[in-house]
């Protein structure tokens, strides 16, 4: 058959969102261990995307009573933000990750969403870049720069948000390492990275230690680094 669809445009990003994904494994470097990696549970692209979105979900709920977020935006953010990583097939730990890593993610994604049409294009592009906008890298093109920097004015507590849960999720794996393997070198590390950034963020958004980071949790991930 021809190599057009009546679903065009959308058929073939619909194709291409399932492919790529579930070659993805992350916390590579710990499955690597010659002595604990065999025994780590692989965490494909697809069951990253579909545990973080629960985990923003819920605390999103749970964080209401002390402040009021763009739910919509955020949760757009998890539904797109690893897109790339299938396309590109390549997963860098986020405490390994330079601005050059989210600029191949940020084209990538471009490249892909664009053709959809410059009303999709708009907000598909300004939910990816608010994982983005706290940084700003300065490597990125200077239309995403713009929108970042609107972002960071309008949607920061958002963005500390999503930064925020996104590391959260991380410690969850590693426990899970913990509790149902008896591999404690996974949390050690991810904890060592990630209780810096999770209380920069409890610091600067209101609700955020209450419904998430809370004093029992951090004081129990504190003791393995």
């Amino acid at each position: 058959m021809k190599n057009d669809s009546i679903l065009n445009p959308t058929f073939s990003v619909w194709r291409r969102l399932q492919q790529g994904q579930e070659k993805i494994h992350r916390f590579g470097q710990h499955l690597a261990n010659p002595e604990t990696g065999h025994l780590l549970r692989l965490q494909n692209g697809h069951e990253h995307c579909c545990s973080v979105g629960f985990l923003a979900r819920y605390y999103l709920i749970k964080i209401r009573q002390y402040i009021g977020l763009d739910e919509a935006l955020i949760m757009n953010c998890f539904r797109i933000h690893d897109i790339p990583e299938g396309i590109l097939l390549i997963d860098v730990a986020a405490h390994l990750k330079v601005d050059n890593d989210d600029l191949n993610e940020y084209l990538a994604f471009e490249k892909l969403m664009k053709p959809l049409g410059a009303d999709v294009w708009a907000e598909e592009q300004r939910a990816f870049l608010l994982q983005f906008c706290l940084s700003n890298p300065t490597c990125f093109p200077t239309d995403a720069r713009i929108v970042m920097s609107k972002l960071l004015k309008s949607h920061g507590l958002e963005a500390l948000f999503f930064d925020g849960l996104q590391r959260f999720d991380y410690l969850y794996y590693a426990y899970e390492a913990l509790i149902e393997k008896e591999v404690p070198s996974v949390l050690a590390q991810v904890a060592f990275h990630q209780i810096p950034h999770l209380d920069r963020v409890a610091s600067k958004l209101p609700g955020f230690h209450e419904a998430v980071w809370t004093d029992e949790k951090r004081a129990f991930f504190k003791k393995f680094c």
